[in-house]
């Protein structure tokens, strides 16, 4: 799985990059 794929929307991206920032968070 890429960390930051190019072929979806920046919105879809962001929210990904987002969820995972949080996961490490926890």
């Amino acid at each position: 799985v890429d960390v930051c794929p190019k072929g979806l929307n920046p919105t879809k991206a962001i929210g990904k990059i987002k969820e995972l920032m949080v996961r490490r968070a926890l």
